[in-house]
C-alpha cells in the first residue's frame, strides 16, 4: 500500500462559519431539553450504545449563547506551521493510491473542527476511519478503535456532523455523526471511539439507507438533516439520529438527486431550526436551489446553484450566506438566502469557506486548482487564487489558535491540507 498525492472522487458536504466567539469557563453549563428520547437501533457489529436512552441534554442547545454558526477561537499562542503556506498534514502511513481496497479509495473526505475545542479536528478518511488532531490539524492519531469501529473502517463517508452544543464540558468529548457507503446513519457519543447503528426509514426509496450528507442544527446538537446518496429524499431526526421521519419535497425537486441540507442561521433557535437550503448535484440548472423556512411543509425555488458530483460546503459569516454552484461559480445572499447574486466567474464554487478575512472557493474532486478563488470580505469580488495542490478539498474545517485562522481541508486523493492565514 503505497502512499502519494493524487486525485479523488465522489461524495459529501458541509456549513461553516459565523462570527467569532470565546467559549469561558463560566459558559459551560448543563442544559436541560425537558423531553425524552425514543431510540430504535438496528444491529451494528457488536455491542450497542449505553445510553441510548434518556434526554441527552448535554447535546441540545437552549440558547443563542450556547449555538449558532461559529468559528471556534481558542486563546493560545500561536500553533505553528508557515504562515500563507499550504501544508501536506496527512497522517503517514495513509493510503492515497486510488487503486486499493478494490479500486474504491476517495482518500481523506470530511473534516470538522470541535466548537469547544478550538485545537481538536476530527477527520474520516475512506476505508480507514476517523482520525483526530489535538493540535490545530498538524499530527493525527485514529480513534475509531472500539466498537463497531471495522464498521466504520468498512465504508466511504459521504458526510459527517458534530455536536454543536458550545457549553458542552470541554473535558467531554463531542458527539460525531456519519452517513457513508456502509449504509445506515452511525453516532459516536465519545468522539469517534465507539460507535452504533440506527436506520433511516423505508419510506420506499430504492437505497433508504444509502445516506449523502449530514447537517446539525446550529442551536441543537440533536437536530440532524440528511440527504441521501443518487437518489432523491430528505428526512430529518430530532433525536441524534435515533429516529427519522421523511420530508416530502415539492413537485420542482423530484428530479433532484444527491441533495445537500444545510440549517441557516439566522440568529434566531426557533426559526434557525426551520430554515433550510437544499442543493442537488448538477442538472444544467433544471433543478436549482429550494429553501423552506416551516421545516418542509412548503418550498420555494431560490437560485440555480447546484453542486458538482461529489461534494458541496456552504459558508456563513454573520448574515451573509455563500454557495457554489458547479457551472456559475459562487453565489452570494444578504437575506439568509431568500434571494442570490453571482460574485464569480467560472466553476470554482463547490466547496465555499471563510474567515473574518478572507471567503475562499474551491473545485473538487478532480479539479485543477490553479484556478481556486479567493475574495476580502465582504466577499463581493473574487479573484484567482492558485493553489499548489493536486486535487480541491470535500470540506473544509476552520479554527484559530490564537494568533491565525487556521484552515485544515481533506483533499480527496491529495491528502489532507493545512494553511495558516496571514
Amino acid at each position: 500500500m503505497k502512499t502519494r498525492a493524487g486525485l479523488g472522487g465522489v461524495a459529501c458536504a458541509l456549513v461553516l462559519s459565523w462570527g467569532p466567539t470565546d467559549i469561558r469557563s463560566e459558559d459551560i453549563a448543563p442544559l436541560n431539553t425537558g423531553h425524552s428520547v425514543s431510540s430504535k437501533r438496528a444491529e451494528g457489529d457488536a455491542g450497542s450504545e449505553s445510553n441510548s436512552g434518556g434526554d441527552h441534554s448535554s447535546n441540545r442547545v437552549a440558547s443563542s449563547k450556547c449555538g449558532g454558526i461559529r468559528i471556534p477561537m481558542a486563546k493560545g499562542p500561536a500553533s505553528g506551521g508557515t504562515v500563507g503556506v499550504w501544508t501536506n498534514v496527512t497522517p503517514p502511513g495513509i493510503s492515497l493510491e486510488r487503486s486499493d481496497y478494490g479500486n474504491d479509495n476517495f482518500g481523506v473526505m470530511d473534516v470538522l473542527v470541535d466548537p469547544v475545542r478550538p485545537s481538536d479536528i476530527y477527520m474520516f478518511i475512506t476505508y480507514q476511519g476517523v482520525w483526530k488532531s489535538v493540535d490545530f490539524g498538524q499530527t493525527w492519531s485514529k480513534v475509531n478503535t472500539g466498537r463497531n469501529g471495522k464498521r466504520i473502517d468498512a465504508g466511504k463517508p459521504w458526510g459527517q456532523g458534530i455536536d454543536t452544543n458550545r457549553c458542552r464540558n470541554p473535558n467531554s468529548p463531542p458527539t460525531l455523526y456519519s452517513a457513508g457507503s456502509q449504509h445506515f446513519f452511525w453516532r459516536s457519543s465519545d468522539g469517534g471511539v465507539n460507535w452504533d447503528m440506527f436506520t433511516y426509514p423505508e419510506d420506499g426509496k430504492p437505497r433508504p439507507q444509502d445516506a449523502y450528507n449530514v447537517d446539525v442544527d446550529p442551536y441543537d446538537g440533536r437536530h440532524l438533516l440528511s440527504g441521501f446518496h443518487e437518489q432523491s429524499g430528505l428526512a430529518e431526526s430530532l433525536d441524534g439520529g435515533a429516529t427519522w421521519r421523511s420530508i416530502a419535497l415539492a413537485p420542482g425537486m423530484e428530479d433532484g438527486t444527491s441533495w445537500y441540507a444545510f440549517f441557516i442561521d439566522n440568529g434566531d433557535p426557533a426559526t434557525t431550526r426551520t430554515t433550510w437550503l437544499m442543493l442537488p448535484q448538477g442538472t444544467d440548472g433544471k433543478v436549482g436551489t429550494w429553501r423552506t423556512t416551516d421545516s418542509g411543509a412548503s418550498w420555494t425555488r431560490v437560485a440555480g446553484a447546484e453542486h458538482p458530483h461529489g461534494g458541496a460546503q456552504i459558508f456563513q459569516w454573520e448574515k451573509v450566506v455563500y454557495i457554489g454552484d458547479d457551472r456559475y461559480g459562487v453565489h452570494r445572499s444578504t437575506d439568509f438566502g431568500a434571494t442570490w447574486t453571482q460574485v464569480s466567474q467560472g466553476t470554482q464554487g463547490a466547496v465555499v469557506y471563510g474567515t473574518p478575512k478572507y471567503v475562499y472557493a474551491q473545485h473538487a474532486p478532480f479539479s485543477d486548482q490553479s484556478f481556486a478563488l479567493r475574495a476580502r470580505q465582504p466577499g463581493t469580488s473574487f479573484s484567482i487564487w492558485p493553489i499548489a495542490v493536486a486535487d480541491g478539498p470535500k470540506r473544509a474545517a476552520v479554527s484559530f489558535d490564537g494568533s491565525n485562522y487556521i484552515i485544515i481541508t481533506g483533499n480527496w486523493l491529495a491528502g489532507a491540507w493545512r494553511y495558516v492565514e496571514p
